[in-house]
């Protein structure tokens, strides 16, 4: 059995600074608390979350980050699919 989930990749609009991602990271943590995301992960130009293609759709990924006012530049969707080993 074959776990499958997708990432969406965000460029921000511009490099960050350490205090601009500990702001992001904390608004973020609201984010990550849904059962549909599974893990975020920001540095100083990107943003990766991945999330459960089953619960949520990459557009809405998208419209919550918007939410949380995180500034996008542009974004890419990718599906993954990882084997499972019993």
């Amino acid at each position: 059995m074959k776990e499958s989930y997708n990432v969406v990749i965000v460029n921000t609009k511009s490099i960050m600074s350490q205090s601009q991602q500990a702001f992001y990271r904390e608004r973020l943590k609201q984010v990550l608390e849904r059962e549909e995301i599974i893990s975020i992960c920001l540095d100083d130009r990107s943003l990766f979350i991945e999330y459960n293609p089953s619960l949520i759709d990459g557009a809405s990924v998208i419209k919550l980050l918007l939410k949380y006012a995180v500034p996008i530049a542009e974004y890419m969707t990718e599906s993954i699919s990882e084997p499972y080993y019993a």
